[in-house]
């Protein structure tokens, strides 16, 4: 089933940060039960009052905690994978449970070396980094060759980027120019039927699940789990509006919502 969404506006999907500071991995834990959720309130141009939300649901129950303890209205950017990696507006970086390989470009890493600007996780040990000096490094378990070829074939810097099952993927470049492949056919008729789709936000599960929100407001999804999708329906029925969904393994999701009063 395809959904549409209606909301207001939207966290940009990448950061310029100034510097990091590192959270190592851990685990196991035992699983998460139900979704959490974690809330920022503060006043637009001191008259109306924008609360900033986020509800997940992620494998283990201190991988959860640990994200919604952390995460805040500063929070620029959220990859869920089997844990996440989030960066926060002034560059810091913070994670748990991320492909070994990634981790190891994260952990210590010297405050001389540019910080991590953006990045994103994908089925298994998938994912893609950029520092903010435009250095880029990836993998992906399957696709590899094709997303490096997409990669290579354009030299600005990567706005956003998802990886999609068996090896698809989707790219927005900062400059607006965007490419993608094998990706979910709901989705695709999203983005190909739009001259220009003015893409704001996109994420794809390793189960097929997609969700896209434009540039004016409007916002579809499919895919997802009935529990995500009752979530989304309390959310509504509180008068929140759903920015972003974030899909991770084993069923995860994230949900980033806000409400607006004066």
């Amino acid at each position: 089933m395809q959904a549409h969404l209606s909301s207001q506006r939207s966290l940009g999907a990448a950061a310029r940060p100034c510097g990091a500071q590192p959270r190592r991995r851990r685990g196991p834990y035992p699983a998460a039960a139900s979704p959490g959720s974690a809330y920022h309130t503060r006043s637009v141009d001191g008259v109306q009052e924008r609360t900033l939300g986020i509800t997940a649901l992620l494998a283990d129950q201190e991988v959860q905690d640990s994200l919604l303890e952390g995460w805040s209205d500063r929070t620029a950017t959220l990859a869920l994978g089997s844990g996440f990696f989030a960066v926060e507006n002034d560059g810091t970086a913070w994670w748990q449970d991320i492909p070994h390989s990634l981790s190891n470009k994260c952990i210590g890493r010297q405050k001389s070396l540019p910080p991590v600007e953006y990045v994103a996780l994908g089925p298994g040990e998938s994912y893609f980094v950029q520092f903010v000096d435009g250095h880029q490094q990836w993998w992906a378990d399957e696709g590899l060759d094709d997303l490096t070829e997409a990669l290579h074939s354009y030299s600005e810097s990567v706005k956003l980027l998802a990886f999609a099952h068996g090896g698809g993927y989707y790219i927005l470049w900062e400059d607006g120019h965007s490419q993608w492949y094998r990706l979910p056919q709901g989705l695709y008729n999203q983005l190909n039927g739009r001259k220009h789709p003015c893409v704001e936000f996109l994420s794809l599960g390793p189960n097929d699940e997609w969700f896209v929100r434009f540039l004016n407001g409007k916002g579809y999804v499919a895919g997802h789990s009935e529990l995500c999708q009752e979530t989304m329906a309390k959310l509504k029925a509180k008068g929140r509006s759903v920015l972003k969904i974030m899909y991770g393994e084993g069923g995860t999701w994230a949900i980033v919502h806000e409400h607006r009063s004066k």
